[in-house]
């Protein structure tokens, strides 16, 4: 209990420190469902990795697509939050205003994938870069630095061998200081031999190494250039030596890690988190309840009064149309994917509670849908409830598993949502078409036949109809049984006269788990986001 406390006081912060707190309830949106703002979408992703309390974090362009307004009060309370809670965060801004700049503790400055600066953003920066060939670097009044810098480290700009130049000095700093025109001298009031010189010299006290060039002393180091950062590293380990308290290594700081939820915590979080989202996004729930009511009222007057010659389409209609409206929830399960997995990598929670928990309710939503058309449409027939109707329940209930797998693995095995639908289509066709009815083992070739057996829908409708031959006292039975025994007759399934009640709802059961296990190690390995 204590730990879920923190964990809502921890959430609470974070909403409150990034100006989350008037969103908290509202949807993020989609493509096309309206959400909040982009900059509140902006700090909720952030707001989700900070919530984990991680030591160190990496932020990718997190102004992209803010107005330099935003971008700078985003920062703002990014950088202050993660003070409070002593995260080490490393941010990548490109061209960031002159005041957003001012806020970064570090700078590091890369080009070509190789580092050019690393050391303090501000005053440092600009003695650094006025060394580099002097003047020709220096950083002008009146200029935003960071996009002098940016501009300065920009091979299109300068060229390679201008880039080069840089690479070699803050391996090793060594400057070539251009010749001074007489505009400039004048502009900067040098009229003295003297002055010249000294102006030319990029520090004070470096010393000349050859003509018109200037380099650092014995044990001076110049700020920002990788003998610095190598010195200060040095330096760092000296003092953890000397005072091993004031610093950790990684097996300490892991050991030091809050223990882990368990399984039943994690799950009970997680089911909490899915009754919010019903809350918030009610159609997504509320539009299968009343889709099932709906093709109840309409089902169930066409096969009213229905006699024991059409019970096989009947049987075949009822349980196929609700198997497949777990179809509706296949874009959420393609969008949700990428949050779950960033979610999963920021150490919230695993793979396998999320999907045991999003596999469960939405297999529960699908059981009470298909409860509530069923019993719609079985109301309208005059067919025996005992001990039809529980066992046909039951029929769907296996079939839904096995249908909710499919889906399942389709939503996280795919890339896109168009490779997704295409997918899906296919698989949907090939359950429909080899469904015991339309295509069966009387009128099919053999050769063909195999598709019955991985049809959820060929599964569910003979053992509806086995049901209605082998349990309680239905009138029609015997008839029943003719059709589904009978060859080379219309109307005729070449089914077998055998119970297969339990044994095809054992089968779809264990292709339900061989699928779902199939479905979790989908959403754990494939397609995970970029980093």
């Amino acid at each position: 209990m204590a730990r879920e406390v923190i964990g809502v006081k921890m959430a609470i912060a974070v909403l409150r420190a990034l100006g989350l707190e008037e969103v908290q309830d509202s949807l993020v949106g989609t493509d096309d469902v309206r959400g909040i703002s982009g900059g509140q979408k902006k700090r909720m992703e952030i707001g989700r990795v900070l919530v984990s309390n991680p030591y160190l974090i990496f932020l990718d362009e997190p102004t992209s697509g803010l107005s330099a307004a935003d971008a700078v009060k985003l920062m703002k309370e990014v950088k202050k939050l993660v003070t409070d809670l002593g995260i080490v965060a490393v941010s990548v801004i490109h061209q960031p205003r002159n005041r957003l700049f001012k806020m970064f503790d570090n700078l590091i400055l890369l080009c070509n994938g190789k580092m050019v600066y690393s050391g303090p953003p501000k005053s440092a920066a600009a003695k650094y870069f006025a060394s580099i060939e002097h003047p020709k670097h220096a950083l002008p009044n009146q200029c935003n630095p960071a996009d002098h810098y940016v501009d300065h480290i920009t091979p299109s700009i300068w060229g390679q061998a201008e880039m080069q130049g840089m690479f070699d000095f803050f391996e090793n700093p060594s400057s070539k200081v251009c010749e001074l025109s007489q505009q400039y001298m004048d502009s900067v009031g040098i009229s003295s031999a003297d002055a010249k010189t000294e102006a030319m010299n990029p520090f004070h006290g470096w010393i000349r190494t050859g003509k018109g060039v200037w380099g650092p002393g014995e044990g001076v180091y110049v700020e920002g250039s990788l003998p610095s950062v190598l010195h200060r590293l040095d330096e760092a380990r000296s003092i953890q030596n000397s005072r091993p308290e004031l610093g950790k290594d990684v097996q300490t700081l892991a050991s030091e890690l809050p223990l882990p939820l368990s399984l039943s915590e994690r799950m009970k979080v997680l089911f909490f988190k899915e009754l919010v989202c019903l809350k918030r996004d009610q159609i997504r729930f509320t539009g299968k309840i009343f889709n099932a009511i709906f093709m109840g009222l309409l089902l169930g007057p066409v096969y009213a009064n229905i006699e024991a010659q059409n019970l096989a389409a009947f049987a075949m209609i009822v349980t196929y149309i609700p198997l497949t409206q777990s179809f509706a929830v296949m874009p959420t399960l393609f969008r949700e994917r990428q949050y779950a997995q960033l979610e999963r990598a920021s150490g919230l929670y695993d793979t396998k509670t999320y999907f045991l928990i999003t596999f469960v309710y939405s297999f529960f939503f699908s059981c009470l849908t298909a409860f509530s058309m069923l019993v719609i449409c079985y109301a309208f027939t005059d067919l025996p409830w005992w001990p039809q109707f529980p066992i046909m329940y039951l029929v769907v209930v296996a079939g839904f598993g096995m249908m909710d797998g499919v889906i399942y693995v389709v939503a996280y095995s795919c890339k896109t949502m168009d490779q997704m639908l295409v997918v899906f289509n296919g698989t949907i066709g090939i359950f429909m078409f080899a469904n015991g009815f339309t295509m069966n083992k009387d009128t099919s070739p053999g050769w063909i036949n195999w598709l019955l057996y991985i049809s959820p829908i060929f599964y569910s409708m003979e053992a509806t109809l086995s049901a209605f031959v082998h349990y309680g006292s239905y009138s029609g039975a015997d008839e029943v049984e003719h059709l589904m025994t009978c060859t080379g007759s219309q109307g005729c399934l070449g089914l077998s006269g055998d119970n297969v009640v339990w044994r095809n709802i054992l089968i779809m059961a264990a292709l339900a788990v061989v699928i779902s296990s199939w479905a979790g190690y989908c959403l754990a390995t494939k397609h995970l986001p970029e980093r």
